[in-house]
């Protein structure tokens, strides 16, 4: 069963309309502040992951031959492809694209939605998963009030890659290991940070093309 991240799917959406609501009536001063304190948050919330690592060798080449795959991949400029899709349903096409891997990123690379997903498919408990369903409800009502609707179509790939999780816990359960955990929530991590030098430089880190590291970092990992 898959119910903590059916739970966890309709959370963010759900929050995501709510900011979408809130947003037509925050004046353009308040956004800058959100956009300033979620990067403050997201820097400290990146540090605080990345630290659990337990490989760094795993992490940087994992890091680099993840960037490399979504170099040869293009994720980034697929992603944008993406985003002029769906434009339409947004007034600003890179805010979509943003929005949509901010909250990518934020919800799938905690190793709360490793270990949470593992413990529904293994056990039957879905208690982790919805601990995180509240806490990225509320997450996305921020988001979505600064970066608009592309939070909410972030929840699709939230839905995919939990799911999938949970689905394949027994055959994934052989190599997550504590450490390769670790070193997946440190990977995460860097990614987190990654965000939050962005929305509080408003420096572009191509965080997109690192997205592969999250797969190729615990396999690494697991080898060692």
């Amino acid at each position: 069963m898959i119910v903590g991240t059916i739970v966890n799917t309709f959370a963010v959406v759900a929050g995501s309309a709510a900011g979408l609501i809130i947003k037509k009536s925050l004046p353009e001063q308040t956004k800058n502040r959100f956009f300033e304190i979620i990067g403050l948050f997201t820097i400290v919330l990146g540090l605080k992951m990345a630290i659990t690592m337990k490989n760094p060798i795993a992490l940087i080449i994992g890091l680099l031959v993840g960037w490399l795959i979504g170099k040869l991949l293009k994720l980034d400029r697929n992603f944008r492809k993406i985003g002029s899709v769906f434009g339409k349903f947004s007034r600003d096409e890179s805010l979509f694209s943003e929005g949509f891997t901010t909250a990518f990123v934020l919800f799938c690379a905690g190793s709360l939605t490793i270990i949470g997903a593992l413990d529904e498919g293994l056990r039957g408990d879905p208690t982790l998963l919805l601990t995180k369903s509240v806490m990225d409800g509320f997450s996305s009502v921020i988001l979505s009030s600064v970066y608009g609707i592309g939070v909410m179509f972030a929840a699709v790939p939230l839905f995919l890659f939990q799911s999938s999780i949970t689905l394949s816990a027994s055959f994934s359960k052989l190599f997550l290991l504590p450490p390769v955990i670790g070193d997946i929530n440190s990977t995460g991590g860097v990614l987190v940070l990654a965000i939050g030098i962005e929305l509080l430089f408003r420096k572009k880190l191509l965080v997109i093309e690192l997205l592969p590291a999250i797969v190729v970092v615990p396999l690494i990992s697991a080898l060692f």
